[in-house]
């Protein structure tokens, strides 16, 4: 689950207020008063929203059975430092490429949250790799990352040759381009450890 702001749960007991003491009573998940009879909801990883207390208890006990019937399929990495990356005219720090382990989840318009790479999200990056939206493409390239099989792989050979590309004027007659979709699948595969020719990735010429 994500937000922008913190997020306080509090928690009440269900019984008489003399029993407070009782450490065995009953304990039940208070949202009221605390976000208000207008909050929009909390978003969740799927796109839903958790507007009630049992809305947030149900996903937070999905969230805890995932992990205990889905291992990952490989340990999520500390950080994204080893990952290594193409050297391109417009490198920077890719904001789309998470630790090994774990995959970027849209949540909203401008959310998104970091997630272990459970086995059922792997059908959405491949998805995301079909995507209209060149970000999408690019997204779904690197969530592949965590998902080592042979699916990853076969998908991960066609935005090799995707034609989506960051273009600028280097100057008044020099134009560049680079093929951002294709660095992050020809990463990925590098990453994986799957030797492929390498792809016309960047390029300038004269205006």
């Amino acid at each position: 689950m994500h937000d922008a702001r913190p997020q306080l749960f509090f928690l009440k007991s269900s019984t008489d207020s003399a029993d407070w003491h009782n450490i065995n009573a009953p304990w039940t998940l208070r949202t009221r008063f605390v976000f208000g009879d207008n909050y929009p909801g909390l978003p969740l990883a799927n796109g839903d929203r958790a507007k009630t207390a049992a809305q947030m208890r149900t996903a937070i006990e999905t969230e805890a059975s995932s992990i205990a019937d889905h291992p990952l399929a490989v340990p999520i990495e500390s950080n994204s430092d080893t990952f290594s990356r193409t050297k391109t005219l417009a490198q920077g720090t890719s904001f789309w490429i998470s630790p090994k382990g774990s995959v970027l989840l849209k949540t909203g318009e401008r959310q998104y949250l970091r997630v272990p790479a459970y086995p059922h999200l792997e059908q959405q990056a491949i998805e995301l790799c079909k995507s209209g939206d060149d970000s999408e493409r690019q997204r779904g390239a690197y969530m592949l990352r965590s998902y080592p099989d042979e699916s990853s792989i076969r998908m991960l050979r066609s935005p090799l040759s995707d034609p989506a590309a960051y273009r600028w004027d280097i100057s008044s007659t020099k134009a560049c381009a680079v093929y951002m979709v294709r660095v992050a699948a020809y990463d990925t595969l590098r990453d994986l450890e799957v030797t492929v020719p390498r792809p016309l990735l960047e390029e300038c010429h004269q205006r």
